[in-house]
């Protein structure tokens, strides 16, 4: 339907009755017969058009329902297609129907993508930290919390002492990073094997683990929470005690207090279920709704592995920046393990880690020196 040629018309006819109605007014008398019936004719034609168009809307709208929910059911056959296609290769080594990603991985974009979730799914410290999703270096500035604007009162007439903060700058650059599996041919045969969500699941915790570990320990290439010097709020408590929990809890500003967390391994959290206060009350509460179950002064703990012995992070994870490119390069190897009746499945991943906004991030370090 043509809904300009019927807008066209409408407006033609308001003209008419409009003009109609100018002539009665300018002649200064009633509305013969005629004119009446010649305007009340003009109306109803106006008001049809009115409903031919809602119509001609109503119809195109659910059109374009249709076609978006087409385009949803497209979006899952196509990962379903994807799928089937993945695993003929992983199986059958038939890379013909896979179409070459980006970066030059067989891989298609919706298993990329079931890896990416499942990391994020097995390691929770990427929910917290700060991320950007973005490919080759760039650059932070970053705010000198050493020097500031100083804000004073003055009298009239007379000159602001000026006062200037300080800009310096953290680059990030292009970490790679591999992970590979093997799995056997007869493991691969059996049909009542999820191959699929073995891969996922596999490359997964391994690219899981290895950031896990380089966030907080890291201390080569990706600059980790705990490596040496990386942290400059490090505060160092002889002994294991209530006291250097809320020393360490101090040391974050107020602002950032609402965010904050503790971030630990196991045996340092079973000493911390052994701390009471003076009156034999435990200073670990239960809060299932929180971290891993439970609050310490009032902020939910996570527990890593990768957190070195008797050391404890506390504030907000957000002041430590990671780059994640989200786009895994993965392919397949046959001949390297065909002696082992196996095949390897390998992928490669670009990041790189540093804390950023020192403020927020405090270490607790307990030694005897």
């Amino acid at each position: 339907m043509n809904i300009k040629f019927y807008m066209e018309k409408r407006n033609d006819l308001l003209t008419d009755i409009s003009n109609i109605c100018d002539k009665v007014e300018a002649e200064k008398r009633v509305i013969t017969d005629e004119e009446n019936q010649i305007v009340s004719k003009k109306m109803k034609e106006v008001v049809d058009i009115d409903k031919t168009i809602e119509l001609e809307n109503k119809k195109r709208e659910l059109i374009d329902k249709q076609f978006s929910s087409n385009e949803g059911n497209g979006s899952e056959d196509k990962a379903i297609v994807e799928e089937k296609k993945f695993l003929d290769y992983l199986t059958n080594n038939t890379s013909k129907s896979l179409s070459v990603s980006a970066n030059g991985a067989l891989i298609p974009e919706t298993i990329s993508n079931k890896i990416v979730e499942k990391v994020y799914e097995l390691c929770p410290l990427l929910k917290l930290i700060h991320i950007e999703k973005v490919k080759g270096t760039f650059t932070v500035p970053v705010y000198d919390d050493t020097t500031d604007i100083e804000c004073n009162y003055v009298d009239d007439l007379t000159e602001l002492t000026e006062s200037a903060g300080n800009f310096k700058e953290i680059s990030f650059t292009n970490q790679i990073a591999g992970a590979l599996t093997i799995i056997s041919k007869s493991l691969m045969n059996n049909t009542e094997f999820d191959l699929l969500n073995f891969v996922v699941h596999r490359m997964a915790l391994s690219v899981a683990k290895f950031l896990s570990k380089e966030c907080l320990t890291g201390n080569t290439k990706m600059q980790g929470i705990f490596g040496e010097n990386n942290v400059t709020n490090n505060i160092k408590s002889k002994t294991f005690n209530d006291d250097a929990l809320i020393t360490i809890q101090n040391s974050i500003p107020t602002a950032y207090q609402s965010n904050c967390c503790w971030v630990m391994n196991r045996d340092t959290l079973l000493k911390c279920k052994k701390l009471k206060d003076a009156n034999g009350r435990s200073l670990l509460n239960p809060d299932l709704t929180r971290g891993y179950g439970f609050v310490l002064l009032g902020q939910p703990i996570y527990i890593d592995m990768y957190v070195p012995e008797d050391n404890i992070f506390y504030g907000d994870l957000t002041g430590y920046w990671l780059k994640f490119s989200q786009e895994l390069e993965i392919s397949v190897l046959y001949e390297k393990y065909a002696t082992k009746h196996a095949i390897g499945v390998y992928c490669y991943i670009e990041c790189d880690g540093k804390p950023v906004e020192q403020q927020k991030l405090g270490v607790l370090t307990i030694s005897a020196t």
